[in-house]
């Protein structure tokens, strides 16, 4: 089955390859912390609008503290708690100017799971976050300890506690809170709640991700409190504060590297599952499912099927390299037991990287599919798949077919395009 791209298909393929450069955003999130009496509490509301969120289990090993991670279906740690219950948690704001840059290095992988894999405390991450820049600009994180320390880092300061005995974070750059010049009724209302707290405890905290959680397209997709002195945590799905599943985090780490959707540690929810049905990427879920379970024609075979009698789903190309990309994900997830997937910002690594994962057959059958089977006459449709194929070549360790890719895709990819300097910097580094 040959299936014809539309110029407007085409068009919103292009869009992602470009787009893949940027961070991933979150739309809104509510994230605090408090120490008192001593006991010490972090929370969040995860706003999102993919209801596909992930957990999984980074073990301890030599050189590395092990850690507890939520993520979206992109395996990107959004949300940690490591063995000594540091921890963090990230939120969008509107980009700032970068004041907090000067006279940092970049820092040559993923910041942040350096730190949760390397530092006990806040004072520990501080040697890191003054040498190191914090990369993202339309971001900011929270990141506490079970002393009590915490910190509010984005690209224009790090924010210690002043007058508090907590510290909060919205989708408004925290720097303007000393002077109130911000708008956002979710911090307001813990705030209001906490400075006259003269306790602190999980149903107080429970109780405020219940008063802030959003609902509509970017609803509440899972929430938590963390106890970080003892190693506790109260997870919640879909702002159901009903239903709480206990973890602790020393006796998961015991346990060894594992990856779970957490939904399916709750009951079944009436709304969240309509939500998850009428998601997105409810296809490309239900389509990775039947590639992992039943293998990739089985998969591939669904799909078209499904495409065949669905002539609406204009995102077939889209969905089918995200598809791919998941699989990718996936596989170094595994065989990293926990890293965090970075090629699109740190490609050097991945050069290392040699994998005989099933996925990644998988997600070589995928991308050759879109190759061959996908008409179309622009050729700048194919510039991820290209990307994408030299990837997987180079983890299967086939260097000269990598190349080839490689030089396919600056063929047809603009000097803009994150694929354009993805890929000039790997054969920059292949021809060393």
């Amino acid at each position: 089955m040959r299936l014809n791209l539309s110029i407007k298909k085409r068009t919103a393929y292009i869009i992602l390859y470009t787009l893949l450069i940027l961070p991933y955003q979150t739309k809104a999130c509510s994230i605090f912390c408090a120490a008192k009496h001593g006991k010490v509490l972090a929370a969040g509301n995860e706003d999102w609008s993919d209801p596909f969120t992930k957990l999984w289990v980074r073990p301890s090993s030599e050189n590395n503290y092990g850690s507890i991670n939520l993520g979206h279906s992109d395996y990107q740690i959004q949300t940690a708690i490591n063995e000594h219950g540091l921890f963090f948690d990230f939120a969008a704001i509107e980009t700032v100017k970068g004041k907090n840059m000067t006279n940092k290095k970049r820092f040559d992988g993923n910041l942040f799971s350096e730190i949760i894999s390397k530092c006990k405390t806040v004072a520990d991450a501080l040697d890191y976050l003054k040498k190191f820049q914090y990369e993202s600009s339309t971001n900011q994180v929270l990141l506490a300890d079970a002393t009590g320390n915490s910190i509010i880092v984005n690209q224009d300061a790090l924010l210690g506690k002043k007058d508090t005995d907590y510290q909060i974070i919205t989708n408004f750059n925290a720097c303007d809170i000393s002077s109130g010049n911000y708008e956002c009724r979710r911090f307001q209302i813990i705030d209001e709640e906490l400075s006259n707290a003269d306790t602190i405890s999980v149903p107080l905290f429970k109780s405020l991700l219940s008063r802030t959680h959003q609902e509509r397209t970017h609803p509440t997709q899972y929430s938590y409190v963390f106890d970080l002195k003892e190693g506790i945590i109260h997870l919640y799905s879909f702002h159901n504060y009903e239903n709480e599943i206990v973890l602790n985090v020393m006796e998961e780490l015991r346990g060894g590297y594992k990856m779970m959707r957490p939904k399916e540690l709750f009951p079944v929810a009436f709304e969240e599952e309509y939500f998850r049905r009428h998601s997105k990427d409810s296809l490309k879920q239900a389509v990775i499912t039947k590639i992992k379970t039943k293998g990739a024609e089985e998969g591939l075979n669904y799909y078209k099927n499904y495409c065949y009698k669905n002539p609406e789903a204009a995102s077939y190309p889209f969905v089918l390299w995200d598809i791919g990309a998941d699989l990718i994900m996936n596989a170094w997830v595994e065989d990293s037991k926990g890293q965090p997937f970075d090629y699109w910002w740190h490609q050097k690594k991945y050069l290392q990287w040699k994998s005989n994962n099933k996925k990644i057959d998988a997600a070589l059958k995928v991308y050759d599919t879109l190759e061959n089977d996908i008409s179309g006459e622009d050729p700048r449709q194919y510039i991820g798949v290209y990307e994408m194929k030299a990837f997987i070549y180079l983890i299967k360790n086939d260097t000269e077919k990598a190349k080839v890719y490689l030089n396919k895709t600056l063929q047809v990819a603009t000097e803009e395009t994150g694929n354009y300097q993805r890929v000039k910097l790997l054969l920059k580094y292949l021809n060393k």
